[in-house]
């Protein structure tokens, strides 16, 4: 199941993800756009615009004023 995620464009979220090499990781995004196989965001912990796969977005929930993680 496909997380909502048009939802939430425009706003931060912290997202957990299983990346190129099949590795869980944490990212904090702002949402730009989502297509129905990408969503584009800019990525806070590579401080850069990324392309993320929907089906590898295991959670998402948006992200609260503190650092992401320590």
């Amino acid at each position: 199941m496909l997380i909502r995620l048009e939802n939430y464009v425009g706003q931060t979220l912290d997202i957990i993800y299983l990346d190129q090499a099949a590795r869980i990781t944490r990212r904090r995004v702002k949402l730009w756009a989502v297509d129905p196989g990408t969503v584009h965001a800019y990525c806070f912990y590579r401080r850069a615009p990324r392309r993320f796969k929907r089906a590898n977005i295991l959670s998402a929930m948006a992200a609260k004023r503190e650092r992401m993680w320590a």
